[in-house]
């Protein structure tokens, strides 16, 4: 009976979304340069303040750096507008296929919604090369330890956390979204946003 129990595990863990884990990939030098040739994407300026300002459930304080150029980012804080900040890795199946509605999100709300993308437990290279062959235009920040996701007590990938203008975490979405109208009814329940 014990036997069981792993596979069994493992096997839920494929059906919410991915394995906590990532295959084995190691680099001989350590290196993490890029060269990247996709659009720049910039990151968000750090979120404002110590800890949010609400009175619910808030961001850990980290800082975390942004996938493409290195450039420091605090989150914990209060975010300039409405967040969903989305748990991913590249090798990550049901990561990969939920990135195209994050993208068409990101590009139908603009400035009223901030799509930001941590990156969990993965390569800054993967990353890079998979939102530069995706076309991702939406920021990214590297969390390679996946401080963020055991700050949070998230287990598996992908994850979906909505935070609202006071840095308040409001809901959090485990496993994939399936499609376009689903992460907009999100955005509308839980952070007020609706399309301009």
């Amino acid at each position: 009976m014990k036997r069981w129990v792993p596979w069994v595990i493992a096997l839920l863990a494929a059906a919410v979304g991915c394995a906590p884990s990532p295959p084995a990939q190691q680099s001989s030098s350590g290196s993490t340069a890029v060269n990247i040739t996709g659009p720049a994407v910039a990151c968000p300026a750090n979120f404002a303040g110590a800890s949010g300002t609400g009175t619910g459930t808030h961001l850990p304080k980290l800082t975390l750096s942004c996938l493409r150029d290195t450039t420091s980012v605090a989150i914990g804080g209060k975010p300039a507008v409405p967040t969903i900040i989305n748990l991913w890795a590249a090798w990550c199946e049901p990561c990969r296929t939920e990135m195209p509605l994050l993208q068409q999100l990101h590009t139908k709300f603009g400035d009223t919604l901030q799509v930001l993308g941590v990156v969990t437990n993965d390569t800054r290279s993967s990353a890079s090369a998979f939102t530069v062959d995706e076309a991702i235009t939406f920021p990214n920040l590297l969390d390679s330890k996946a401080e963020l996701e055991t700050k949070l007590k998230l287990v598996g990938l992908p994850n979906t956390v909505f935070v609202d203008a006071k840095g308040d975490i409001v809901y959090v979405h485990n496993g994939p979204l399936t499609s376009a109208a689903q992460l907009e009814d999100a955005v509308f329940q839980y952070l007020k946003v609706s399309a301009p």
